[in-house]
């Protein structure tokens, strides 16, 4: 058995359940009918429950009961869950924790009547273990999105949140409330009469009780509509300071609003920058509250040891002791939730809708305690908080459908038969006397798909005065957003140089800053200094410059004399990589030019104009991308006046 393979650290896993759709439909293969639900005799299934574990130490993922259903009730998810992981518990295995992918009605009332008599934070105690609890949560990734499509369906016109806005100290991650210290007490002689006699008396008055400061609670107010002034501001733009708005994280379709991707384009630190550096008070509030649940998701997404290394960010390190200060904020984030709760009134207008709300609290509350039992009863040496996702069960749904031609609406059979595949695929590895075991996976990711830098020449007489338009013009461009995308494109050329003096053509070892850009112009460089969290690198000037050659280069292309032109051409990167190297030889670089190495420093950076060129083309075409779907577009086609 596998379990007998794994450490005891390994063999604490989460219980994963989620339902996928499917075909109503009776199949009879290898004399078997597959397709009846298993909780009604008579009815096809609609549905299949399953139920996968995953290690909360380690990377085991494994399907372990598929139930086709149809009308699932909260008592049938429950008696599923129970007798699932009595059977998982009989294999080797502990349950820890039992995640639902979403927080409907069905899950939450089976959550309800597991924990029946007892908080629902604390879970409910292991039935085969009794000195164990298995806790109850949703998943973090559900719920980020439930926050964004609350806020989008705000009815009023800017789609408002109005949320509290607590002291300073509520936000604080160190969370210490100081408490001011009392003032000194003195005693006090009072003079009293008696029988027309002054007599001093000495009073010393009792030490007043130090209580605990007030919080004073403002209201603010987050709109959707700031965002959409943001996007509107720069949506012609090819240099951007929030690059994570577009119009489907603005507009999303129903399909949309399940991708996670145009959710963070909303919850990204870009836009709490972008956003902060305006003087309108609404910008600000709306980035404070774009902050708050940022954080929130740092902590709840964190699924590897070297994350928060790798992006210099403490909110992104695991969890490995109970004093950790990111707990002080996740109460405090509670405490938060509650009061915005308590400010909503019935139809909860600028509020989160009630059940996002209860999952919300109930998850962030129970992500709480998990990590505490893990590191204290379970003495783990680090928690991931992110391995408290669904992803693993969602991606088993795509892998089945791919199995099934791509299609959507899979049967209950076509289901069955897929894990199957999948299991049996599992067993078989590729075998090399040379390097091992080798995954077929690993191949394909291994072989270096780019294709060759061949570039095509620029003699042609549509593009001969691009070059010479371009040096004349002077092109107005964000230079701190410049310089920063200056900085990605020397991380990413000189991981793949091996030559110090190489290297130093494109970065320097000074902080990121912008005051060697352009010394007769002040660049507010606030923005770069938030991002960067020390870790970007310092392009250098001929980088920079190189960079403002390939954006000028492209400013001239789509203008209304190339653009067409352009666009007709059978390789854009190849003629932008072309006409900026002519660019560049014509002022900045000789051919002539060689490095230590034996390398031309030309050759170099035609490297670097490949990346601006994507960044600038991929830009380009976000830019010029159709908003929404074209109206009446089926009554055109039946009646005939199609275009």
């Amino acid at each position: 058995m596998k379990a007998q393979t794994l450490t005891d650290r390994e063999k604490y896993v989460i219980l994963q359940i989620d339902e996928i759709h499917v075909l109503q439909s009776l199949q009879y293969r290898g004399g078997r009918i597959t397709g009846v639900a298993e909780n009604s005799s008579t009815e096809q299934a609609n549905s299949i429950q399953a139920f996968l574990i995953s290690s909360v130490a380690g990377s085991l993922r494994e399907i372990v009961s598929l139930v086709p259903v149809k009308q699932l009730t909260a008592a049938n998810l429950k008696e599923m869950i129970l007798k699932v992981i009595s059977i998982v518990q009989a294999c080797g295995y502990v349950v820890v924790v039992v995640l639902a992918s979403d927080n409907n009605q069905i899950n939450a009332r089976a959550f309800e009547d597991l924990c029946a008599g007892t908080d629902m934070c604390a879970g409910f105690r292991n039935p085969d273990f009794p000195d164990s609890t298995v806790f109850v949560l949703f998943d973090t990734v559900h719920i980020l999105k439930c926050i964004r499509n609350n806020w989008l369906n705000q009815k009023d016109c800017n789609q408002t949140f109005t949320y509290p806005q607590p002291c300073p100290a509520v936000y604080e991650v160190s969370g210490e409330a100081s408490l001011s210290a009392p003032s000194p007490v003195f005693p006090t002689v009072v003079a009293v009469v008696v029988n027309d006699v002054a007599v001093p008396l000495l009073l010393t008055p009792v030490c007043p009780v130090a209580q605990p400061p007030t919080m004073q609670h403002t209201i603010a107010k987050a709109s959707i509509a700031c965002l959409k002034a943001q996007y509107e501001l720069e949506k012609s733009a090819l240099l951007k300071e929030a690059p994570g708005l577009s119009y489907k994280t603005l507009y999303p379709s129903n399909l949309e609003r399940q991708k996670v991707s145009l959710v963070l384009g909303i919850f990204n630190e870009k836009t709490v920058e972008a956003l902060s550096a305006k003087t309108d008070e609404g910008m600000k509030n709306t980035a404070t509250f774009i902050t708050v649940i940022l954080n929130w998701w740092k902590i709840a997404n964190i699924k590897s040891c070297l994350k928060g290394d790798r992006l210099r960010d403490e909110m992104c390190q695991p969890f490995r002791s109970v004093a950790d200060k990111r707990l002080i904020f996740l109460d405090k984030f509670v405490s938060w939730l509650e009061l915005w709760s308590e400010q909503c009134g019935s139809d909860n207008a600028g509020c989160l809708s009630k059940p996002t709300m209860r999952a919300l609290i109930h998850t962030t509350k129970t992500l709480q305690t998990v990590i505490t039992y893990s590191l204290t009863k379970l003495h783990f040496e680090y928690v991931l908080p992110g391995k408290l996702q669904t992803d693993n069960l969602e991606g088993r749904f795509g892998l089945y459908r791919q199995l099934c031609g791509a299609n959507y609406h899979v049967s209950v059979a076509q289901v069955l038969e897929a894990e199957k595949k999948l299991r049996v695929s599992s067993l078989f590895l590729l075998r090399s006397a040379k390097h091992g075991v080798v995954n077929i996976r690993h191949v394909y990711e291994g072989l270096d798909c780019e294709q060759s830098d061949t570039v095509v020449g620029t003699d042609s007489a549509q593009f001969v005065d691009v070059v010479s338009e371009a040096l004349e013009l002077n092109f107005a461009c964000d230079e701190h957003t410049l310089v920063y995308i200056a900085g990605y494109v020397a991380f990413k050329c000189a991981n793949k140089v091996v030559c110090e003096e190489c290297k130093s053509a494109l970065v320097t070892d000074r902080t990121l800053t912008v005051d060697d850009v352009n010394t007769d112009t002040e660049v507010d460089i606030s923005y770069i200094q938030h991002i960067s969290r020390g870790g970007l690198k310092y392009p250098s000037y001929l980088l920079v410059l190189c960079g403002y050659r390939v954006y000028s280069i492209v400013q001239v292309l789509l203008s209304r004399k190339y653009e067409e032109k352009f666009l007709k051409a059978p390789d854009q990167r190849q003629l932008l990589c072309a006409l900026s190297k002519d660019c560049l030889i014509s002022v900045e670089l000789s051919s002539a030019e060689v490095c230590s190495c034996s390398s031309s420093r030309l050759s170099l950076f035609t490297k670097c104009v490949r990346v601006f060129a994507n960044i600038f083309l991929n830009n380009y075409t976000k830019v010029n991308k159709v908003s929404g779907p074209s109206r009446k577009r089926k009554l055109k086609a039946i009646s005939g006046n199609a275009v």
